[in-house]
């Protein structure tokens, strides 16, 4: 059985979450609609996943109006900034 460090880094080392993630630290809050439309990823795989991130800590939801907003924690702040700085380093050429 994982333990709950071993189940974010399975999550986190997916091209998905980690787009997600990097959307979020992009846009600074959005909801999961425009997230899905902007990742390329299905709406309820995108609410499936957030609900994970918001059990280890990574995203908050604040509720305005019909609307559930999505920020990311200080945590998931600094979990996405590490994965842009690896995305840097992987596109940048020599």
């Amino acid at each position: 059985m994982e333990n709950n460090y071993e189940a974010l880094e399975n999550i986190l080392l997916f091209k998905k979450p980690a787009k997600m993630l990097l959307n979020l630290y992009k846009n600074n809050k959005s909801i999961a609609s425009r997230v899905a439309k902007e990742t390329d990823i299905t709406y309820s795989h995108v609410v499936k996943i957030f609900i994970m991130f918001q059990k280890h800590g990574l995203v908050v939801f604040e509720k305005i109006g019909r609307e559930k907003s999505i920020a990311l924690t200080y945590k998931g702040k600094e979990i996405a900034s590490a994965i842009a700085k690896i995305f840097d380093i992987l596109n940048k050429t020599t």
